[in-house]
């Protein structure tokens, strides 16, 4: 599958700047006149209700809106950058998409500073280590409201960011354990593993415990194994593990770089009908292994979403006086299984 938007993300990283911004005019709609209505009814006798609808809010002053995130030319943000032209195109903002290509933290905090100091209507931000949490309540000191997205703080939520846009990430894998277990080549007693490739990221180990907690349920002992952090060295482990451990009746991923490497392992040591295979995202080498039937299913988090979600909770907030709060959304409420993987398959149609 070619996610929509690649050219895109093609030219923002190429550009060297480490970042996309698009502010769009596909939609550039004409003041709407004030409209009056009148609506008769009749209840025991008439009444002529009259009721007056404003002027097109659309056409109010744009909020200056940025997010900022690290990993920008990975294969999960592609569907995420195509969305930022769309969010221009959607809610009457200016929305900025910037950070750091790559998974450099340091450059991306540098990033959120100086994002800070420009200060924006509001920010949407990547939560990704205590010091973007620490960046966040400078923010919000500085009156600038933030918005988490894609990876939450631990509750009590002590970056003091107002809101959610992502995935509950335990509730994802919950279910997506859920929805295979019973289709496990094996019986109680016998081996589980589950890789990652960040040991101790917080989504990361929520993603974990929710795979674990319905494997364990079922009685499977849980062997949790590391696979990365990079691609191919995710693959050389995962491989090496699984060609060790014959016993092994599963395999679940906890990323994009585990679950890849769960297909492509199952694959390479013909084990389609010994292993069962399963992790998280909706990445194109995901969907190869599941086509091969190496994967059995993969959590979506249907980042495509995510933006726009947070744009428009932002946008109510600034539009409403700060009167209304920000909301938390669980966007990746997505799974895919050989059930509907078809409609996966097709080309999309979003813009």
């Amino acid at each position: 599958m070619k996610y929509a938007g690649g050219a895109v993300l093609a030219a923002a990283v190429g550009a060297g700047a480490g970042y996309y911004a698009g502010v769009s005019t596909l939609l550039a709609p004409s003041p709407v006149p004030q409209l009056t209505k009148t609506v008769t009814e009749t209840v025991g006798s008439t009444v002529t209700v009259q009721s007056t609808v404003a002027a097109n809010p659309f056409n109010t002053p744009k909020y200056n809106i940025t997010c900022v995130a690290a990993d920008l030319a990975g294969e999960f943000f592609i569907p995420i950058v195509r969305s930022a032209p769309d969010c221009n195109a959607l809610f009457p903002v200016n929305f900025m998409l910037t950070g750091e290509a790559s998974v450099d933290m340091k450059k991306m905090e540098d990033v959120m500073a100086a994002q800070i100091a420009k200060k924006p209507d509001g920010l949407i931000v990547f939560e990704v280590d205590a010091t973007m949490q620490q960046l966040t309540q400078k923010a919000q000191a500085a009156g600038i409201p933030v918005i988490a997205f894609l990876i939450d703080d631990d509750l009590p939520h002590e970056s003091g960011r107002l809101a959610y846009i992502g995935t509950d990430q335990y509730t994802a894998a919950f279910g997506t354990a859920r929805r295979v277990v019973s289709k496990i080549p094996g019986k109680a007693g016998d081996t589980a593993v589950v890789f990652t490739h960040r040991p101790g990221a917080p989504d990361l180990e929520a993603r974990a415990k929710g795979f674990s907690d319905v494997l364990t349920a079922a009685g499977f002992v849980v062997d949790k194994q590391l696979a990365g952090p990079e691609a191919d060295k995710a693959s050389e482990m995962a491989e090496a593990y699984m060609r060790a451990h014959s016993t092994i009746v599963a395999a679940f991923g906890c990323d994009g770089i585990s679950s890849p490497s769960v297909g492509r392992a199952i694959d390479v040591l013909g084990l389609k009908d010994k292993v069962l295979g399963a992790g998280f995202d909706l990445v194109p080498r995901n969907l190869e292994y599941m086509q091969k039937g190496t994967l059995q299913a993969v959590a979506n988090q249907q980042p495509y979403l995510i933006l726009p979600v947070a744009v428009m909770a932002m946008y109510m907030h600034l539009a409403s006086d700060k009167e209304l709060a920000p909301y938390d959304a669980n966007t990746g409420k997505g799974i895919i299984d050989q059930s509907n993987l078809a409609k996966f398959l097709k080309p999309t149609h979003w813009h």
